[in-house]
């Protein structure tokens, strides 16, 4: 098998006819693109000996084939086309030009490539529509056209590709209904469209002949599916990707037929029905399970899950909440009405050591206080919990050890204090409490969340990161005011939110020494004393909203360090004193420091006086003044003695000039006598 990758650069940009000889270039060959190609060289089969010339003696600007920029060196173009016996070219069967920047139609040039089998053209930039020549490749098993920017319709000489075992045209952008050839493709076992504009309806005409297809990825509201109830489908799946489809109300019935599925996802797909015992017994032993974003009710209390990962989010379920088996990892039924105890999952009984790696619950009508049991010790591989929004009550529980990236118990009813063991999630990601009845201090230790501190993850826990990576999961986060979905970037979000609780006491400076997080918010609690000027250290910092306490003192000048700073409300506090100046807190708008009175100085219209100076300005006045009037003594003493040496030491060790002296003296004294007995005359 010939492998060749840069063969689609020449037909669709190059006809320089190089390869009969060799392009004289008057500069030396960039260094990388020397060894590039070299690589390229050995990486290719090359029966009709094109590449030669290629040799690491010789400047690849002047290799056979190879032209580059006379000012920079750079390699700008290849001609590759096959001297003599052209033959040997066409005989390329694998062409795989992926993750390029190619911009371009599908050049008709690759007609000229009959033998084809593999043709990969994903993550470029190609443009119009798929060609009606590609049906012409009739040894052609594997097209992947996907993450491009393709537009028009899939046409029906699509079908003529009689060995097709694999299509891909996913993200693109094309439109229009499915050709009902695309049935006719007897050996086809993969099928990807999703992401596209296609519409229309799909009936079993559509898959009559697709005896193989093992992997069917569609996506499209706009996508009908007009299958018979009791239509016995020719395949058997063992993938479905069906999101976004419009087969609902009810569950189709030809998936109970597909007993090989390991993954199925047909989330918001307008399902709406009453979810029976025949339902669970089929999608409880799917591997990847994703029936999210639907109207699927019922009471599921007793059912077991096998899965390993399962998104019930946003449904109608109702009742207690269901079993899990150990090899669960992914677990999301947020969004729902599960009502009671958390008990029944959480301290179920079970033997060994659970998968289980994130649970996300929120948004419920979970009650009661937090189980404390005993079988947490079985649960250590949780990296996110999010039991937000319920009705918890009571203490914090003391196995929140066992986690290690995210716990989020936000708008519950939780009471006590922040558990100290809190300090030992050294690999804290998102530390979220908000809007609960926590009250007492914020503990000296909260340093300890390492990652927040030094921005780095362990390797375990990047594997963790990984494996999180392939679960489908919303992760709304409160930051800047807004709700938002931080899951895909998960690995790089640092939080602390312990706003709305009755927390008291002052800001422990460690909490400052967070270099890493980028949100934190402290607002609407009980806090009180100065920030401390180490706030200057959190570089990273974007979001900063203390608001709504009862911190005092200045606003230390360190915070117009933070340059990432684009949100920040400081308002309703008692800080006092003049603005810092610097152009990052003069940029907000005077609401994120409204409700400190004795706050002056720009953006806020409060004009400052004398008397309004920072107590530091006022201080380093001061010590300048005193250090002024030290220096102004000194330099009067010195100068004192310096004039007074200098004239009387003269006069003392000068003779004449002592002379001299004192006969001005005494002039100067009979003048003066003179003077004052005329005026004593002319008195009288």
């Amino acid at each position: 098998m010939v492998i060749i990758i840069l063969l689609f650069i020449c037909a669709t940009t190059l006809n320089l006819g190089m390869s009969h000889g060799k392009y004289t270039s008057t500069v030396s060959c960039n260094r990388k693109d020397q060894h590039l190609l070299s690589i390229f060289k050995q990486s290719i089969q090359d029966p009709s000996n094109l590449l030669s010339s290629w040799s690491n003696e010789e400047d690849c600007c002047n290799w056979i084939g190879v032209q580059c920029n006379n000012i920079t060196g750079r390699v700008t173009k290849l001609h590759l086309s096959c001297p003599g016996n052209a033959t040997k070219c066409t005989r390329i069967t694998y062409l795989d030009l992926s993750f390029n920047d190619l911009r371009s139609q599908i050049p008709p040039t690759m007609l000229n490539l009959p033998h084809l089998k593999s043709l990969i053209l994903t993550a470029n930039n190609l443009n119009g529509s798929i060609p009606k020549w590609i049906g012409q490749f009739k040894h052609l098993e594997k097209l992947d056209l996907s993450h491009n920017s393709l537009s028009g319709p899939i046409l029906a000489t699509i079908g003529n590709l009689s060995s097709l075992k694999s299509l891909d045209v996913s993200y693109n952008h094309l439109n229009g209904s499915l050709p009902r050839s695309l049935g006719q493709l007897s050996k086809l076992e993969a099928l990807g469209i999703w992401y596209n504009n296609l519409s229309g309806n799909l009936s079993e005409q559509s898959f009559t002949k697709l005896s193989n297809l093992k992997y069917l990825t569609i996506d499209s509201s706009a996508l009908f599916f007009s299958f018979g109830t009791h239509w016995q489908p020719p395949f058997q799946l063992v993938e479905i990707q069906m999101s976004h489809c419009k087969f609902g109300p009810e569950f189709p019935s030809w998936l109970y037929t597909q007993k090989s599925v390991e993954y199925l996802d047909i989330s918001s797909s307008g399902l709406s029905f009453n979810a029976q015992d025949e339902f669970w017994s089929f999608v409880t032993q799917i591997e990847y399970l994703y029936l999210s974003n639907n109207s699927i009710s019922g009471d599921i209390s007793t059912t077991v899950f096998n899965n390993t990962v399962v998104d019930l989010n946003s449904n109608k379920f109702i009742g207690r909440l269901p079993h899990l088996s150990p090899q669960v990892i992914s677990f999301n039924i947020a969004n729902s009405s599960f009502s009671g105890s958390n008990y029944p999952l959480l301290c179920q009984n079970v033997t060994g050591k659970q998968k289980l790696v994130v649970l996300d619950m929120s948004h419920n009508l979970l009650s009661g206080e937090f189980p404390d049991c005993w079988i947490w010790m079985h649960w250590q591989s949780l990296v996110h919990v999010n039991l937000g929004s319920n009705n918890l009550r009571g203490n914090i529980p003391s196995w929140i050890t066992s986690l290690n990236m995210a716990l989020i118990l936000r708008s519950n009813k939780f009471n006590g204090s922040v558990p100290s063991q809190i300090c030992q999630l050294s690999n804290l990601l998102v530390l979220d409490l908000a809007d609960n009845r926590l009250s007492g201090p914020i503990s000296n230790c909260i340093n300890s969340f390492t990652t927040m501190v030094t921005n780095t993850l362990n390797d375990i826990f990047l594997i963790k990161l990984a494996l999180m990576s392939t679960i489908k999961l919303d992760l709304l986060l409160s930051v800047k005011g807004l709700n938002s979905d931080y899951w895909n970037t998960f690995e790089f979000v640092r939080i602390v939110d312990l706003s709305s609780n009755d927390l008291s006491g002052s800001i422990p400076p460690q909490l400052f020494s967070l270099i890493a997080v980028q949100s934190l918010n402290l607002s609407h609690n009980h806090l009180v004393g100065k920030i401390v000027s180490e706030i200057g250290q959190m570089k990273n910092l974007e979001s900063l909203d203390l608001s709504g306490n009862q911190l005092s003192g200045e606003i230390p000048q360190s915070l117009s360090n933070l340059s990432f700073l684009n949100h920040l409300n400081l308002s309703f506090n008692n800080f006092h004193g003049r603005m810092p100046l610097g152009t990052q807190l003069q940029s907000f708008e005077a609401s994120s420091y409204i409700g400190n009175p004795v706050l002056c100085g720009p953006p806020l219209p409060n004009k400052c006086t004398q008397e309004d100076k920072p107590n530091g300005l006022i201080k380093s006045m001061e010590v300048k003044v005193g250090d002024f009037e030290s220096s102004f003594k000194t330099g009067m003493g010195v100068g004192f003695a310096s004039a007074f040496w200098g004239i009387f030491g003269t006069l003392l060790f000068i003779r004449k000039w002592r002379h001299a002296y004192f006969r001005f003296l005494d002039n100067l004294y009979i003048f003066i006598i003179v003077k004052m007995n005329s005026f004593h005359y002319e008195g009288h």
